[in-house]
């Protein structure tokens, strides 16, 4: 047995030399694409997705917002960079054989938010709670919207279900 299993880790060990051999023997012919990716303060962006589309080909940029694109054809690539909350943006590059290029790119917020205000249904409900949790004593207080959900068929039922003393109980 172990020695089907050190026969196979040799056989895997031969297959990936060869995969790494053809990666080496691929970059003299092939270009090579590098960059980094900040934003308008010029930090970095981690994280940032990096595509070639016309190859459907990317990476994703690391820590400091570097990124490395390899064995790419000569020729002029469309290259797309996007990351959350960004807008996306877009450079064509033209790689030649054996060569780096570097092209950095600086992404602008895409939306600015000032304010945003939920309005709706529970607002029974969150001024129960909040005048639960400003209450001196401890009490449970519930809205009339809440007891409406309750599958009981009166206030008595209903009221049993709220944890505590049905005497310090408060209907809104």
């Amino acid at each position: 047995m172990k020695s089907i299993i050190l026969l196979f880790m040799i056989v895997l060990f031969v297959i990936s030399s060869q995969v790494r051999a053809d990666e080496v023997d691929n970059t003299g012919n092939k270009g090579v694409v590098t960059g980094r990716i900040l934003d308008n303060s010029n930090l970095p962006l981690p994280g940032a997705t990096i595509v070639v589309k016309s190859i459907n080909k990317g990476v994703v940029s690391d820590v400091n917002g570097y990124y490395r694109l390899t064995l790419l054809k000569a020729g002029t690539h469309e290259i797309i960079v996007s990351y959350i909350g960004f807008k996306p943006q877009s450079k064509n590059v033209t790689v030649a054989e054996g060569k780096t290029e570097v092209v950095d790119f600086n992404l602008t917020a895409g939306i600015d938010i000032d304010e945003v205000v939920v309005n709706g249904a529970l607002q029974g409900q969150s001024k129960a709670l909040n005048q639960q949790k400003n209450n001196i004593n401890i009490s449970n207080i519930i809205s009339s919207d809440q007891v409406t959900r309750f599958p009981d068929a009166n206030i008595g039922d209903a009221l049993k279900r709220i944890p505590g003393s049905c005497k310090t109980a408060n209907l809104l």
